[in-house]
């Protein structure tokens, strides 16, 4: 971040965050399966937005379709149930009345582009792994340029008093 990141860049990197990790999660399918993806079906709000179903598109390479409600979670309970109770015969009889709302075609370009901005989300999550545990800190100095140490953990004072109110100026 710095001091011209805007709100939109802000939702942008969320938004291409969310693909980087479908991206992720569609390797790992097919390093981890003898499974062979030629679709991927998009539902719930998120896929409401078509710079991320496109984007999801784009990076894994697979045709993504989306629902013409994306809603999806009640009617896939009442599949299920529908199944069980034999409202439908077979899975294949429900995939009969599937409709499709939007398909996005993946274009090798923009995931080529991509790139470098998908390995540089790597380092950082990878970076990242790990902030949330246990561990205590690392007790190593850091040396600024003028050669003066700095432990991390000691460099900032917590204070549990609330801030005073600023003063107002009178105009």
């Amino acid at each position: 971040m710095k001091p011209t990141t805007s709100r939109a860049h802000l939702v942008r990197a969320t938004l291409e965050s969310l693909a980087f990790r479908t991206r992720q999660l569609h390797a790992c399918a097919v390093a981890e399966t003898n499974y062979e993806f030629h679709t991927i079906s998009l539902d719930g709000g998120v896929s409401n937005n078509d710079f991320i179903a496109q984007l999801i598109a784009d990076l894994t390479g697979l045709r993504a379709e989306r629902p013409p409600h994306v809603e999806m979670s009640s009617l896939g309970c009442a599949h299920i149930v529908g199944l069980h109770l034999g409202i439908w015969k077979s899975r294949e009889e429900l995939k009969a009345n599937r409709k499709l709302g939007r398909v996005f075609k993946p274009r090798s370009h923009v995931r080529k582009a991509y790139e470098a901005t998908f390995a540089r989300w790597e380092e950082a999550v990878t970076r990242l792994c790990g902030w949330y545990t246990d561990n205590k800190p690392q007790t190593s100095a850091v040396t600024d340029s003028s050669s003066n140490s700095v432990t991390p953990q000691n460099s900032f004072k917590l204070s549990t008093e609330l801030p005073k109110k600023p003063k107002r100026f009178s105009k």
